[in-house]
This record gives C-alpha cells, sequence and structure tokens, in this order.
C-alpha cells in the first residue's frame, strides 16, 4: 500500500503558524522511508496525518493512488491497514490491560468485539511475540510489570497485528537500548521488504541510514531542495541514502 502526500500543510488553529508548509513525501509499497528533523519541526504532526489520525489543514492524501477524503470519516477498512507504534510506549498502553490484551485490541475491533480476549487470540498473540522478540509468558503481565523495552515490543506486535499495508512509527526505539533498537528496526525492515509501506521519524540516524532506502530531512521536504545530514556517507544525497 503506497502512501503519497502532496502539498500538505496544517496549522493548529486558524491564525496560528504552520506546523508544516507544502510537504511533498512518497512511501512507496515495499520500501522503509525515514524522516529526520529537530525536536518541535513537525515530525509527529506529519506522521498524524499519514496514519489518518489528523486531517491536514491543506494538501491532499493518496493511498494507493486513491484520494483520501480531507474530512468526514474514514473508513474502518482503510484504518485497519495503517499500524501505528509510538514514542512513548507509557502514554499510548492501557495501564489496566495485559501485553496479551493491549495487542489483541485491534484483533478484538475487527471482530467486532467490546473488550479484547487474549485467550480468543492465544495463537496469533504468541506468533506476534515471537516476531516481535517478546517472550510469550510476559503476555499476563500489565504495563507497569515490564521495562519500556518490553512493551515497546508488545506495541510492536499490536502494530502488526492486522498485517498492515502502512507502518508509521513515531521515534520507536527513543529511550531504548541499542539491542531492543536493533530488534525493532530489523522487523519493520522485514516488513518493508514483504511488502509494506513503512515511515519511521527518528533520531537514531543510524539505524535509519541501515535499514531505510531513503532519508528524508522535513525541512527539506518543505523546501523541496535537498539538505545536508551530519553522519551520512558524503557521497550519497542526504534525502536518498540507498541501502548496501
Amino acid at each position: 500500500m503506497s502512501l503519497e502526500l502532496s502539498a500538505v500543510s496544517h496549522s493548529y488553529a486558524k491564525d496560528a503558524p504552520k506546523i508544516l508548509d507544502r510537504v511533498d513525501l512518497e512511501v512507496p509499497s515495499g520500501s522503509a522511508i525515514g524522516l529526520v528533523g529537530p525536536s518541535g519541526a513537525g515530525k509527529s504532526t506529519l506522521l498524524a496525518i499519514a496514519s489518518l489520525l489528523l486531517a491536514p489543514s491543506e494538501g491532499k492524501l493518496r493511498i494507493d493512488g486513491q484520494p483520501v477524503p480531507a474530512r468526514g470519516r474514514v473508513p474502518a477498512t482503510l484504518r485497519q491497514r495503517i499500524g501505528i507504534l509510538p514514542q512513548n510506549p507509557r502514554s499510548f498502553a492501557n495501564p489496566r490491560l495485559t501485553l496479551g490484551a493491549t495487542m489483541a485490541e485491534p484483533l478484538a475491533l475487527r471482530d467486532g468485539l467490546v473488550l479484547p480476549r487474549p485467550g480468543r487470540y492465544r495463537r496469533e498473540l504468541e506468533e506476534l511475540a515471537r516476531e516481535a522478540s517478546l517472550d510469550p509468558e510476559l503476555l499476563a503481565r500489565k504495563p507497569a510489570q515490564v521495562s519500556d523495552g518490553q512493551l515497546q515490543r508488545a506495541l510492536l506486535g499490536r502494530a502488526l497485528a492486522l498485517d498492515p499495508a502502512l507502518l508509521v512509527c513515531d521515534e520507536p526505539t527513543a529511550a531504548l537500548d541499542p539491542g531492543t533498537t536493533a530488534q525493532i528496526f530489523t522487523v519493520l525492515r522485514e516488513r518493508a521488504s514483504a511488502g509494506a509501506a513503512v515511515l519511521i521519524a527518528s533520531h537514531d540516524r543510524a539505524s535509519l541510514a541501515e535499514h531505510c532506502d531513503k532519508i528524508h530531512q522535513l525541512s527539506a521536504l518543505q523546501r523541496a531542495d535537498e539538505a545536508s545530514l551530519p553522519g551520512l556517507p558524503a557521497q550519497m544525497p542526504s534525502d536518498d541514502v540507498e541501502r548496501t
């Protein structure tokens, strides 16, 4: 499932400055695209728009070449094709649910259930846990009983539960240890290689350079020019870093 943003702008109030100004971005199917920029530059806003959680003030979104309505209800069948991996797992996960119930939520919504029932999806949850490098024994624990890395792995499993065609990841490894960071980036890369479109905003340029097909700097997307990213190989364009 490809994603295209055309001349997307956004402000949070009518007379407020624009957080985003005429951004053009393409995330083709089967690719992992990195997004970098300083804190407060608008990366989270852009990812919220890309994941259909926020309607842009101006501009157009297309998924698989089809326009997404700028206003109005987005079909549930379309939302279910999008997986979201957040920056802060503690603020995203419901502290009253076990990790298994958290991962089962998308499956329950798909099946029209009011509450997630981990027992009903035991096999699926165990497979998701293995893909996310999460010990299945932790599925019975609540967020307060696991580490940040373990909780983020559970949220990765949740994001993958419906086999999404688009994965939108907002600083998914912030404050995590190197081992967990490598595991999460590896899974995201594998999903892209299997055909998903993956968009990752991160300050971890080394991991982006290793796992992404291209890296874009947000300011360059808004100005439609190229930017220089310190630390990337000098022979590679900063917004078109090819994997080797």
